[in-house]
């Protein structure tokens, strides 16, 4: 290993990696993140949008009207809905019977609709529908089924002179989709016609000559040429609505309002206007909807929904109603107090030594490429140790990071090590290093603790180790530590190391080296380092929160990546250490009801010690 002097007081390199493997010890800890909910701020129904509705199973049919040609009529109501028959006084005859309801000031009419017939004998027909006609009786849009002899259809058909003819927009068969349908006709009876059968468009228009004055009404119809039984369709969850739009308004402005169904579904979406105002179409689906009603703002943060599922039908209109908006979390410290890509070709920062400088025969040098800065050494006898490093001897911080990539599985013969390391910036050689070597056996990743006198280290202590087992030669080190009592190294995000026990001693600020050793005279042997940094600690603190809420930072995708509850002094704080910094990330607050009241507008660059209020 390394036998450090200060910056100052260079001295020579004595000490091998190879002599720490003393006693071995491993560990590992996963960080877990508490979990908030979402925002809570509630929606408000304005306006429902449903104008009349019926079951049709609960045995009561005063809301209808019964009528119709056919002498031999029947209808009932049971659980599976109103049951419709009509039968043909003599075979070929056409005959009808009717359930209409009153005029209504709707534009959405839904009826599940059941044809039990799969094909009708000889010339027989059976023809039953869902039928919406204007207020002069004259204009009628009828979503429809019929069997006969081929099978049985289903079709989209208008009338503008009362049924005397009929003009077909849509027409499916024979015997090609189910016999219950969700029939939806949407109109305003002049121009435009939309109909959904089963939830699929199945006709769209906007310039139609319909010559259906409103108010309208619907009627269910079984027409028939049949005398050789009574035949019934059934019919099954009628409504009418205003129209097939659910508008929220007062939600913010460039952000985005859902309908999302209890497995978190989204129904239907729409995005938020300038005034305020989102309009989801919710036609297709057989209504009402139980769902909830969620607004996001324009960073995509959750700022509304409602507390449970609730019945939604088209033509409602909700609002956005609740606590005032979400205040913004501001920084106020910031946390990194050096960082070097180690990529620029800027050396500026780093000092340059090391024992091979002084030791006759042996080579060192370095360079910097997009991959890092390369480190090599290379030593003037097998054996014989020799060491190059890059220092910065006065960062004030208590977190050191870099990248380090060991080239090397095995080497034809001695030992050569690269590594990380933080040293007190008093005239000692105490430190602590996260390091890899590797020899013509294979390599390891330890993280070692020495201790020594002004000129050379004296004793070593692994405090953990790991033997080559598939690691990957190249591993982010972070080492944490105050140089009093406690030290915390990750390895890729994983601590392999903590105590808060220890006896450092070490004096702040503290020298940071990445160095190279070698005892293989065969030739150069580098050592590469990237993404350098340091910051004033791990911990990412918000001020000014509600106390007994939470605070969570979140990435793009919604992930947690730390949380904290927040203490009765209004303080969070959040460990961010195994991590590759800086975060890209919101910093996001909840009250004590999980409501989210607080959040940075954007995703933000987050670094340990940074310090954040909410506003």
């Amino acid at each position: 290993m390394v036998c450090r002097a200060r910056i100052l007081k260079k001295s020579t390199r004595t000490s091998p990696l190879s002599a720490l493997l003393l006693a071995l010890l491993a560990g590992a800890m996963m960080p877990t993140a508490h979990t908030a909910s979402a925002a809570t701020v509630s929606f408000t129904k304005e306006q429902s949008g449903l104008v009349a509705s019926d079951s049709l199973t609960s045995g009561t049919s005063a809301y209808w009207t019964f009528g119709g040609s056919a002498a031999q009529h029947n209808y009932y109501e049971d659980a599976q809905g109103l049951h419709l028959g009509v039968q043909s006084p003599s075979q070929g005859t056409w005959v009808n019977y009717y359930a209409g309801t009153p005029f209504v000031n709707a534009q959405v009419f839904h009826a599940v609709l059941t044809i039990p017939y799969t094909s009708m004998g000889g010339n027989d027909v059976f023809n039953p529908g869902l039928y919406v006609e204007g207020s002069d009786y004259n204009g009628i849009i009828g979503c429809v089924a019929w069997a006969d002899s081929t099978g049985y259809y289903w079709a989209v058909q208008t009338t503008t002179d009362a049924g005397s003819t009929w003009k077909t927009l849509y027409q499916a068969g024979p015997s090609n989709l189910p016999q219950t349908q969700d029939c939806t006709v949407v109109t305003n009876g002049s121009n435009f016609l939309k109909v959904y059968l089963g939830g699929n468009l199945v006709f769209s228009g906007t310039t139609m000559t319909l010559k259906m004055p409103t108010p309208l009404l619907a009627f269910f119809q079984d027409d028939t040429s049949s005398s050789s039984s009574m035949h019934y369709a059934t019919f099954f969850n009628y409504y009418a609505t205003t129209n097939e739009k659910v508008t929220v308004t007062n939600a913010p402005a460039g952000g985005s309002v859902q309908i999302v169904d209890s497995t978190n579904k989204i129904l239907a979406s729409s995005p938020v206007a300038s005034n305020g105002t989102a309009t989801m179409l919710v036609g297709m689906y057989a209504l009402p909807l139980i769902a909830y009603m969620k607004s996001f703002g324009s960073s995509a943060v959750l700022v509304a929904s409602t507390s449970s599922p609730v019945q939604i039908y088209g033509g409602d209109t909700f609002t956005v109603s609740g606590p005032p908006p979400i205040r913004p979390v501001s920084g106020i410290r910031s946390g990194p107090a050096a960082s070097d890509s180690l990529t620029t070709g800027n050396t500026a920062y780093w000092v340059f030594g090391g024992s091979a400088a002084g030791q006759p025969g042996a080579k060192y040098t370095y360079s910097e490429d997009s991959q890092g800065i390369h480190i090599g050494v290379q030593s003037a006898a097998d054996g014989k140790w020799a060491g190059y490093y890059a220092v910065n001897g006065n960062t004030p911080a208590y977190l050191f990071h870099a990248r380090l990539t060991l080239p090397y599985s095995t080497i034809p013969g001695q030992s050569f090590n690269t590594g990380l390391y933080v040293q007190t910036g008093g005239p000692e050689i105490n430190y602590v290093t996260c390091a890899a070597q590797t020899s013509s056996s294979g390599y390891y990743w330890a993280v070692v603790l020495a201790t020594g006198n002004a000129s050379y280290a004296t004793s070593y202590k692994n405090l953990w180790f790991q033997w080559m087992n598939n690691q990957p030669l190249t591993r982010d080190c972070t080492i944490v530590t105050n140089g009093a009592n406690m030290l915390k190294v990750y390895l890729d995000g994983q601590v392999v190391y903590s105590n808060s026990t220890m006896k450092l001693g070490y004096a702040y600020p503290f020298q940071v080296f990445i160095e190279v050793q070698s005892s293989y005279a065969g030739r150069l042997l580098f050592g590469v380092y990237n993404n350098y940094y340091a910051a004033t600690n791990e911990k990412v603190t918000v001020t000014n929160a509600p106390a007994g809420g939470s605070v969570q930072i979140v990435d793009s995708t919604n992930k947690i990546l730390a949380s904290s509850p927040v203490a009765s002094n209004g303080t969070a704080t959040m460990l961010v250490g195994m991590y590759v910094l800086p975060l890209n990330a919101y910093v996001k607050v909840y009250d004590p009801s999980n409501s989210l009241v607080a959040s940075t507008a954007s995703q933000i660059a987050i670094w340990g010690g940074d310090v954040y209020t909410v506003s």
